[in-house]
């Protein structure tokens, strides 16, 4: 074994056959020093990124220029710390980046990155990028996806082949830049010699088989696998960008011993330092990597590459006097300055020498095919846009061109002010039709800001309770302070209710079931025994006052004292039911209460379910039928019986779009025209409900229909869904894997005041129908939304 590390790599990345540009980035770092190499290893990234308005393109570009350079600033010897490290500062980057611009929101990027040091790889990845090893006929992805599709094969309700062509295979449940922070996966795999890893996007590896990766790789050199493997996945027909990094082990090195970072002979081996790097591949090398965008414009194929020789030579900076020092440095000084005029007058020369007649030529054409789709039997709206966005490119570049000709400037103005902002506005309205979207300025709310008078605390939700007289409605609030209290007319914050028995009861959630409210409490004890929890049904007087109809106690059980506690409250009619979650169990129990004549049966009916990540939320539909929101966005569902049991899929017709920036009525030319995300083609009847981010279920009857409210603050919007028969959800009791539940999207309510989004109501009288949205700010000040579930989503803006 010798003790040097040597790898043959190559890398490459297509914009495919379907994309108009490419939001993949890509890079290898493999340190020039022996010692840096032997200390830090050789890096591998790969990123693609999601998000409209090129947004998905800088996510990814940051995501692999910071984890390129923040992972060998960083002096820790130990790989794993430094990769997460640097994986979550390109998060942090990613997410701030997002918050500058609301264009950007929500841009994110999957990563997958391996550091290869002695004879280890050290791999993490976050979202659906993968890395392979193959070692002679076998071939092992090694990253574990975060994507909706793979929980689902993980839970055992998909498999492979069904997951590799499923509609939702695209919809990731964990990346880059969306939260605040990120898990990380990581996973460390001893180095053979001959072994080969495989960097991928999905644009690749959702397009080869194993057995295609595996002969491919063995067949040809790095360099020429990767063009194979990307000239197969445009064979399958290229949907996607594709990437892919093909690294392979020539030898492998002796683990790293400790390393002086100032020994005798006075040279660091902090990251590069004085001595450089071997390759950086699409990059420049000067001290710390240097990354230009240029080197990651997304032509028809990016290719950077090559088996890197055998020696490495080092560089050793030789001691000299200051006198030389400073000549030296005038030196560079001038080089660089030279370099900078040259620069400048190159680009100068290049605006005065640009194809004027054949922009204009190629933005109007791209204008006239935008028209094309979205006025056809089966309109394109999502790719018009992508048109339109390339095409406000183009014609924006021209505008600091100072050689146009008058005739020029009119056609120019013409295209950008006229022709660019109608084709925009129709190919938003079109959009917003087919998706579903009631957004401004068709969608119409009243606004009533909460007045917490002289409470001192805030309301945090908003419950609708139909009172004794008919049509009469009352509403109440549960502030911050977990005290409940009555909506006034004018919507201040009155009546405190304050008739707990022990006065020391705290309200942890409430809802409402039509005529009655519902709260989930919780009483501190005087030990340090667990808290003791109980639902209360409570009615409404004539004037709105409540008093407690009846309380039950929910039983602990052991396990529930040690683990599980109270956390989710949900009823419809006569059925009430409470969720008890834990944070470090990975099953959830479910506990049945009925309620006659205002009282709740004493002892309620217990289900136990397994959970693989954390329950966010739960609503009540007729016939028992529940619903689950968990952390991931995925929505799942279970007919409530005693005893042990599994969650049931649901689905809806096709793939939910996400809204868009902006509005049809606002667009001028310079705001940039959005693209969104495009959804893949939908061969199933069915697609599986996801909504990452949402944070809120609530289920209400409009019209005499069932309806599930999805809240997603994210995207300023509230998803209205319809079960397919009136008054119940539609369902099937077999207990197969592939059951499912089916809903029907119906409206997606969409306004940037939206956000964020603390409660949802249904008014439950019907004469009038309603749903009431809470929205608070940062300062805690609580504004109630009203919409008409029943306004008309054709609307022309």
């Amino acid at each position: 074994m010798s003790n040097q590390l040597r790898l043959d790599v190559a890398q490459l990345t297509d914009v495919g056959r379907k994309r108009p540009h490419n939001e993949d980035h890509m890079a290898h770092v493999i340190p020039k020093d022996p010692q840096t190499l032997a200390k830090k290893g050789a890096l591998f990234v790969v990123a693609d990124g999601m998000g409209g308005h090129a947004a998905g393109e800088i996510a990814s570009e940051i995501a692999v220029e910071t984890i390129s350079v923040v992972y060998y600033q960083d002096d820790n010897e130990d790989v794993s710390t430094s990769l997460v490290h640097a994986i979550k500062r390109a998060n942090t980057l990613i997410h701030q980046r997002a918050a500058e611009n609301m264009l950007r929101s929500g841009m994110g990027t999957t990563c997958v990155a391996a550091v290869l040091r002695g004879s280890t790889a050290y791999i993490a990845n976050v979202g659906d990028s993968r890395l392979y090893l193959v070692r002679g006929n076998h071939v092992q992805q090694i990253s574990q996806d975060h994507s909706w599709v793979a929980e689902q094969v993980r839970a055992k309700l998909l498999t492979e082949e069904q997951a590799r062509s499923h509609a939702q295979r695209n919809v990731i449940t964990r990346c880059l830049g969306t939260q605040t922070d990120v898990d990380v996966d990581l996973f460390i795999e001893p180095l053979e010699v001959e072994d080969a890893l495989i960097l991928c996007s999905d644009g690749l590896s959702g397009l080869l088989e194993d057995d295609e990766l595996l002969n491919i790789v063995n067949q040809y050199v790095p360099q020429e696998s990767v063009y194979h493997l990307i000239e197969r996945a445009n064979e399958h027909g290229g949907p996607d960008n594709i990437t892919a990094i093909v690294v392979r082990v020539q030898e492998v090195g002796w683990e790293p011993t400790p390393v002086l970072k100032n020994g005798a002979n006075g040279h660091g081996t902090n990251g590069f330092g004085e001595q450089g790097v071997d390759a950086i591949a699409a990059m420049p090398t000067l001290g710390l990597p240097q990354f230009s965008p240029k080197a990651h414009s997304s032509g028809s194929l990016r290719y950077s590459s090559g088996p890197l020789g055998e020696d490495f030579q080092q560089y050793t900076a030789k001691p000299r006097r200051n006198r030389r020092l400073v000549y030296s440095t005038l030196i560079i000084a001038l080089l660089i300055l030279v370099a900078i005029v040259g620069s400048g007058i190159f680009y100068l020369f290049h605006l005065n020498t640009v194809d004027v007649n054949g922009t204009l030529s190629k933005a109007q054409t791209l204008i006239l095919n935008a028209n094309n789709q979205i006025s056809g039997n089966n309109p394109d709206p999502a790719l018009a846009l992508q048109y339109l966005a390339t095409a406000q490119k183009e014609l924006r570049s021209l505008q600091g061109v100072s050689s146009l000709t008058d005739t020029q400037k009119t056609q120019l103005t013409k295209l950008l002010n006229d022709d660019l902002q109608k084709s925009v506005a129709t190919a938003v309205n079109t959009y917003n039709q087919q998706a579903n979207i009631l957004s401004s300025p068709c969608l119409t709310l009243t606004t009533t800001a909460v007045n917490t008078g002289s409470t001192g605390t805030h309301a945090t939700s908003i419950i609708a309770v139909q009172g004794p007289k008919v049509g009469n409605t009352f509403f109440y609030t549960l502030g911050d302070n977990s005290t409940l209290y009555q909506l006034s007319a004018n919507h201040s914050l009155v009546n405190p209710f304050t008739k707990w028995s022990p006065a020391n009861t705290q309200v942890v959630t409430v809802v409402g079931d039509g005529s009655r409210l519902l709260a989930l409490t919780k009483t501190p004890t005087q030990t340090n025994a667990a808290s003791v929890y109980s639902v209360s049904v409570l009615t409404p007087s004539n004037t709105g006052s409540l008093a407690i109809a009846n309380s039950q106690q929910v039983p602990a059980t052991p396990s529930t004292v040690t683990t599980q506690t109270p956390t989710l409250l949900t009823a419809w009619g006569s059925d009430v039911y409470v969720a008890l979650t834990s944070t470090t169990s990975g099953t959830a129990t479910i506990d049945h209460y009925t309620i006659n004549n205002n009282k709740l049966n004493a002892k309620p009916d217990t289900a136990t379910i397994s959970t693989t990540t954390s329950l966010v939320s739960m609503a009540a539909f007729p016939n028992r039928q529940l619903f689950f929101l968990f952390n991931s966005g995925i929505v799942s569902s279970m007919q409530f019986a005693p005893g042990n049991q599994s969650f049931t899929s649901v689905s809806v017709q096709q793939p939910i779009s996400q809204p868009l920036p902006i509005e049809s009525n606002t667009f001028i030319a310079n705001t940039p025209v959005p693209t969104p995300i495009a959804q893949p083609t939908v061969t199933q009847k069915q697609t599986f409900l996801a909504i990452p981010n949402a944070s809120l279920l609530v289920a209400g009857s409009v019209n005499g229909i069932s309806r599930l409210y999805i809240v997603d603050s994210n995207n300023h919007r509230v998803l209205s869904l319809k079960s397919n028969t009136v008054g119940a959800a539609s369902t099937t009791t077999s207990t197969s894997p592939s059951t499912t539940v089916t809903l029907q999207l119906d409206e997606q309510f969409v306004d940037a005041q939206l956000s964020p989004i603390s409660s949802v109501v249904t008014d439950p009288n019907q004469k009038v129908p309603q749903v009431y949205l809470l929205v608070g700010d940062p300062k805690g000040i609580a504004t109630l939304y009203a919409l008409n579930p029943n306004q008309n989503i054709a609307c022309n803006g």
